[in-house]
């Protein structure tokens, strides 16, 4: 796969060794040996050792077990609950949590929650949620879901719906399926209408 994908042997992809990937030995990734991952033991990920911007636990900068941008609880920019710029209370931007400055509603820039931009939510440019531009709601890049400007069917680059360019498609160049870059789905502009050279490379190693 190609960068940010969903393959397994490019750099920044979803795969399972690429840097930024959900593979397995990528730093970036949510695999497990390779920092900002999902993993178990790489530095900056979910796995022990993690570092910031990960899911583990147990990760330098980190009081508790999560690290920044992660989905732990106890460290700056996490999903955490106990530490500053995180869940907790006044968390920070690029949290998973509630009520954070920036945030009018509960969630702060590329949170889970539901008003800060960049998050999960659903009110918020950049996130999960699914009427703010950059949202999971709908259409727009870096989201979830459909109905955000900037997007042709339901989701945008870095998302995981199906027809904006950057996502998990299948038959664009830098997708999961073979799609384009920062995709998910499928059905996306800039698509060959087959699998990619890059795309078959990348399920090669899957």
């Amino acid at each position: 796969m190609v960068p940010w994908c969903h393959g397994a042997t490019a750099p920044r992809c979803l795969g399972a060794m690429v840097p930024c990937c959900l593979g397995a030995m990528v730093p970036r990734s949510y695999g497990a040996t390779v920092h900002w991952f999902h993993g178990p033991l790489v530095p900056r990920c979910h796995g022990t050792t993690t570092v910031p911007w990960c899911v583990g636990a147990m990760v330098p900068r980190c009081p508790g077990a999560m690290v920044p941008r992660c989905h732990g609880a106890i460290a700056p920019r996490c999903r955490g609950d106990i530490v500053p710029r995180c869940h907790g209370t006044t968390t920070v931007p690029w949290c998973i949590g509630a009520m954070v400055p920036r945030c009018p509603g509960a969630m702060v820039p590329r949170c889970h929650g539901a008003i800060a931009p960049r998050c999960h939510g659903d009110m918020v440019p950049r996130c999960l949620a699914a009427l703010v531009l950059w949202c999971h709601g709908a259409l727009v890049p870096w989201c979830h879901d459909a109905t955000v400007p900037s997007c042709l069917g339901a989701m945008v680059p870095v998302c995981h719906d199906a027809l904006v360019p950057r996502c998990q498609c299948a038959t664009v160049p830098w997708c999961h399926g073979a799609c384009v870059p920062w995709c998910y789905v499928a059905m996306v502009p800039s698509c060959l209408g087959g699998v990619s050279s890059i795309a078959l490379a990348g399920h090669k190693n899957l």
